[in-house]
């Protein structure tokens, strides 16, 4: 296959990778000497061995999506993938998008690639980014948080996350008394029955 884009002078090559004699690229993965990858077959090859290895793989199959198509162009290329994965064509455009919107300087060490996933399917994904880490967001809240902000804004998106807070309290709650707070759950049920059939005034305005 001729090479196409930035071909033999391409340097954006994934973390762990090197070029070979501007053939293609030499994987050493974690002090582990790898193989030349210099067409698509090797390339499905190196995906299979990744496969396993969960987050780490994803990133490192993200930006070899990403030097792959700048190397040899995008025709085929995300459905002979897929079938290399053994996997959706949805998921590999989610693994180039994800590890496009977060190259590896911006990647939040901490945190699940799938918090990145949402983030990059957002117009913001670093605006999401900074929120997941600063409220550390699990991978519901944060779905939570954006269809809230996307809908209503962040005072909404906000109010999910202080309530997520409140769920997890009663859920320890319950947990720490078994049947003996089974009285201060009920109690609990009547308030929140009672607000969500008349909810009160937002403090500092009307307004819903």
């Amino acid at each position: 296959m001729p090479e196409t884009g930035l071909g033999a002078e391409m340097t954006a090559l994934p973390v762990g990778y090197r070029l070979v004699r501007g053939r293609g690229v030499y994987l050493s993965f974690r002090g582990r000497r790898g193989r030349v990858i210099e067409n698509l077959e090797d390339l499905k090859t190196e995906f299979t061995r990744l496969k396993e290895r969960s987050q780490e793989a994803r990133w490192a199959q993200g930006d070899l999506i990403i030097w792959a198509r700048a190397r040899w162009g995008g025709r085929g290329l995300t459905s002979s993938i897929a079938q290399a994965l053994a996997c959706s064509v949805r998921h590999v455009q989610d693994l180039e998008r994800t590890a496009q919107a977060f190259r590896p300087s911006a990647r939040a060490r901490d945190m699940a690639w799938e918090i990145h996933r949402l983030a990059a399917t957002t117009d913001k994904p670093g605006y999401w980014m900074d929120q997941a880490v600063g409220h550390q967001y699990s991978t519901r809240q944060l779905s939570r948080a954006i269809k809230a902000g996307g809908d209503q804004g962040p005072t909404q998106a906000s109010a999910a996350a202080e309530m997520d807070a409140i769920i997890r309290d009663v859920e320890a709650f319950a947990a720490r008394w078994g049947s003996g707070g089974q009285a201060e759950l009920e109690r609990l049920a009547g308030l929140v029955a009672q607000l969500a059939a008349a909810p009160p005034a937002r403090a500092g305005g009307a307004g819903p």
